[in-house]
């Protein structure tokens, strides 16, 4: 954000993509040119630009790479697509509270993940920018879900601000710790009462497998055998990023499995219904897959010998799900398995302090 170049490439990073689109398009008098690797300028970023060019911005272009002139915006009102991902509104909120009357969001369609406008809305709050209304509702006549986001016109305040460690990471290392067998593992920083959705992905499952203990400032799982279902069934629209991890996990547990909510995994850092049905065949995994479902009955011809490589597809998600199936199928081959530095750099680091054993393949 300080860099005064005019190009600003954000690599395989969506999050940031989206984010720095809005930020960019308030920044008055800066002119920047905002492009990213192949896999993210193919990432649907049009809804989010359509939004902020009916407020008023300056943007050339409706994928990477795309510039943008930073010029005073005076919305009080947007319109944006909700139906296709969470960070085009989250995007909107955090400019929002920067228009002279705020700013209300109407979300269109059937919004998805919005368990993340929700944790936008807690991080604002603490930098003094009260989000008013998150209302989102079923219109009892067509069905589809309505929702509108007020924003106040408000400035941030700079604060002290506690930043939680990763939820998402921490699923991973705790879904991992039952498959080897240990019989507990301590995650330091994370909290109980967590704004982040992912924290809320392992409830599924853990009942059946282990518990969660929260002290001040650790996670520490305990894990037992417990009761294994005959199929496993949830609903993981809230939280999709960790649908492909507890697709393996339940594979490792040789456990059939229906879960809901997946159909945004289509536009991620790629296609990751297609990516794991694909790779998941190699290993005489068949998934099911639907518009919205992922669905596995548990039937597979079990063959340990097996040598493969399971791609990644640029994806890091993808490589720290296959890493769960290491165990029983010691023989695997994870390509590209530095993808993980997108958001867990010391991934396979931690792998082996838990006592998975691999070696790199030159």
């Amino acid at each position: 954000l300080t860099s005064e170049s005019e190009l600003v490439d954000v690599g395989h990073a969506g999050t940031c993509l989206r984010f720095l689109c809005a930020y960019y398009a308030i920044q008055e008098g800066r002119e920047v040119i905002i492009t990213g690797s192949e896999s993210l300028k193919v990432r649907p970023i049009k809804s989010l630009l359509d939004a902020l060019r009916r407020m008023g911005a300056d943007i050339e272009g409706d994928r990477l790479p795309i510039k943008i002139r930073g010029k005073k915006l005076t919305a009080s009102e947007v319109d944006v697509d909700a139906n296709i991902s969470s960070q085009f509104v989250s995007a909107l909120m955090m400019i929002g509270n920067q228009m002279p009357n705020g700013l209300l969001i109407n979300l269109l369609g059937k919004s998805v993940s919005s368990s993340y406008y929700e944790m936008t809305q807690s991080v604002m709050s603490g930098f003094g920018v009260r989000v008013e209304t998150v209302e989102i509702e079923d219109d009892p006549a067509t069905g589809e879900m309505l929702g509108k986001i007020i924003v106040p016109y408000m400035p941030y305040y700079l604060l002290d601000y506690r930043v939680e460690r990763d939820w998402s990471s921490a699923v991973y290392v705790g879904l991992l710790g039952s498959i080897t067998g240990l019989k507990s593992l301590e995650v330091p920083g994370l909290q109980e009462y967590s704004h982040q959705p992912d924290a809320n992905s392992l409830t599924f499952i853990s009942m059946n497998y282990f518990g969660m203990d929260y002290s001040a400032d650790a996670l520490t799982f305990r894990y037992h055998k417990g009761f294994s279902p005959l199929h496993f069934y949830t609903d993981m629209e809230s939280t999709p990023d960790q649908i492909m991890s507890l697709c393996c996990y339940c594979i490792s547990k040789s456990l059939g499995f229906t879960i809901s909510g997946a159909k945004t995994l289509r536009h991620k850092e790629s296609d990751r219904l297609q990516a794991i049905k694909t790779e998941l065949a190699k290993l005489n995994i068949h998934l099911k897959i639907t518009e919205d479902d992922i669905e596995w009955d548990g039937e597979y011809e079990y063959d340990p010998a097996i040598i493969c490589t399971l791609e990644t597809y640029n994806d890091h998600r993808l490589a720290m799900s296959f890493a769960l199936l290491a165990l029983r199928w010691p023989n695997i081959i994870i390509a590209d398995a530095e993808v993980v530095k997108k958001s867990f750099p010391n991934y396979w680091e931690t792998l082996k302090i838990m006592g998975v054993h691999f070696e790199e393949v030159v």
